[in-house]
């Protein structure tokens, strides 16, 4: 934060957003699918690291979760006790969808203050300075855990208003770039395992190399290449068995020859 801007401030996260414990609820209370009394509740799984998923919720009583704990736009959800010290600290935003609910006491709610601009605060928990921050703060023996208090001392860059307007506009810009580059980049990949099979199968009917059978006329067919490895293979079994005969000091018995393995013959129909 030594480098801020001119007039930015480098505030505690806790001067300019709410921390929200999560909602505690007993195993035996919990239901994995909606009824009548309940409410839908995210888990550290339902964080992305840049968003929110609202697949395998669990849903508690309604008498578990406080008005305060129910998400609200601009609320940013974050996994503060895991086993992985991958996801603790993985943040998501809330955009303020068709959803109701709230969030688990392994999770922490961060509500920005109304003065805020949401986008901006919500980038600001995908940052490797952030990321870096809570994976330094992040202990304990078998579960890492993200305390309350780590969080509200949290760094947090402060521009004045219009400039966090203009930093998201930016960003999304950006970001709209990026994607766009990376929907393309899919799309040459996809074309290239095309074309890497349109010339395997170009190489393997023999027109990459039309042209050049044209000028240079086989000396040597497939057919006669065929009959020389067989013979070729069939000496080297012979000569095999006659060097083993010898090592044993025996004559070879009459038609020996007849115990050669004949290869399975190629299935040449269809073949130009």
């Amino acid at each position: 934060m030594s480098e801020l801007p001119a007039k930015w401030l480098d505030v505690e996260l806790s001067e300019v957003a709410e921390i929200i414990r999560g909602v505690t609820y007993k195993r035996e209370q919990a239901a994995d699918a909606p009824q009548e009394g309940f409410v839908p509740v995210l888990r550290a799984t339902n964080i992305t690291g840049a968003a929110l998923t609202f697949d395998g919720l669990v849903y508690v009583p309604t008498s578990n979760v406080s008005d305060e704990q129910l998400l609200q736009p601009g609320d940013v959800v974050i996994a503060s006790s895991s086993g992985s010290k991958e996801i603790v600290g993985k943040a998501g935003a809330f955009a303020g969808r068709d959803f109701i609910g709230s969030f688990g006491a392994f999770c922490t709610g961060i509500r920005p203050s109304p003065a805020l601009s949401a986008a901006y605060f919500g980038y600001y928990f995908q940052t490797p300075s952030y990321r870096k921050s809570v994976s330094e703060l992040s202990a304990g023996s078998n579960i890492n855990n993200l305390k309350t208090g780590d969080l509200a001392s949290q760094r947090f860059p402060l521009p004045s208003a219009p400039e966090q307007t203009r930093i998201v506009e930016k960003l999304e810009e950006l970001l709209s770039d990026l994607d766009a580059g990376v929907a393309e980049l899919k799309a040459a990949q996809k074309k290239l395992a095309q074309y890497r099979q349109s010339l395997l199968k170009a190489a393997v009917e023999g027109a990459l190399t039309a042209e050049w059978r044209q000028q240079h006329p086989p000396v040597e067919t497939g057919a006669q290449l065929l009959q020389r490895i067989l013979t070729e293979r069939r000496a080297r079994w012979e000569a095999k068995q006659l060097a083993k005969f010898k090592q044993q000091g025996k004559t070879p018995p009459k038609d020996w020859q007849k115990k050669y393995p004949e290869p399975v013959p190629p299935d040449t129909s269809g073949l130009p």
